[in-house]
């Protein structure tokens, strides 16, 4: 594979992409027939992926090292709660949105791209 060593992380991470592309592609014909769709964009979150990637020789100590502005990874309970706020009648007019739950990540990343 070309990708070598890296490929499951590119991967992953093209998977996200994907991810993102799909929704946005199903706004239109799927808000026609009322039908709400959005992403969910997490951040680092405390999972067993998480833990087996900060324990990885050769990328652990830099996952490590990225932390949020928050200081923290998020629980699981913090991304299901954004699943849910999304899935309820008070979010009823967010439509094609990707929620980033990321702790400030993304700003970070791209402070002046939205």
């Amino acid at each position: 594979m070309a990708a070598g060593d890296q490929a499951g992380y590119l991967a992953y991470a093209a998977s996200k992409n994907a991810l993102t592309v799909a929704v946005r592609r199903r706004v239109r014909k799927w808000g026609q027939v009322g039908v709400r769709i959005n992403s969910i964009a997490p951040g680092a979150t405390q999972t067993p992926l998480l833990q087996t990637g900060m324990q990885d020789a050769r990328f652990g100590q830099a996952i490590r090292d990225y932390i949020s502005p928050m200081g923290r990874n998020a629980e699981p309970s913090e991304i299901a709660a954004a699943v849910a706020f999304l899935l309820s009648s008070q979010a009823s007019f967010i439509h094609g949105a990707q929620l980033f739950v990321d702790g400030g990540i993304d700003e970070q990343i791209r402070p002046t791209r939205f």
